[in-house]
């Protein structure tokens, strides 16, 4: 039986993501509501944990693109998305992992909630 390492290659990339955070804000979205508020405040104006998440099946691969987008997400009410790398090619392309990595980086700066996935249409 030969066991793959691209699942353990996936989640060394996820990490490396989540520890991103002691950096400079990569976004220019502007945050999310806070949740340590009164329950009417977070009622009239919910936080992001509390919103549905957008699917995103593939970032926008030029940055302005995908800057559009997450505005638009959160113009719309979204509270974030819940993600995995583009299907063309999916994991195995590198040059997908960039646009990628940088919408969740983005996305996090901003508090935006996220739910990164493997999903190959099993």
């Amino acid at each position: 039986m030969q066991t793959s390492l691209l699942p353990i290659a996936v989640l060394s990339i996820l990490a490396a993501v989540a520890g991103r955070s002691a950096e400079a804000p990569l976004t220019a979205l502007p945050p999310q509501p806070a949740e340590d508020r009164p329950l009417a405040e977070r009622f009239a104006e919910p936080p992001a944990s509390t919103r549905i998440l957008r699917i995103i099946h593939g970032q926008k691969n030029k940055p302005e693109e995908q800057d559009k987008h997450l505005f638009t997400l959160a113009a719309q009410g979204f509270g974030g998305f819940a993600g995995n790398v583009s299907f063309d090619g999916y994991v195995e392309d590198e040059t997908k992992w960039p646009p990628f990595l940088r919408g969740v980086q983005m996305a996090k700066a901003s508090g935006m909630s996220l739910w990164l996935y493997d999903e190959r249409g099993y």
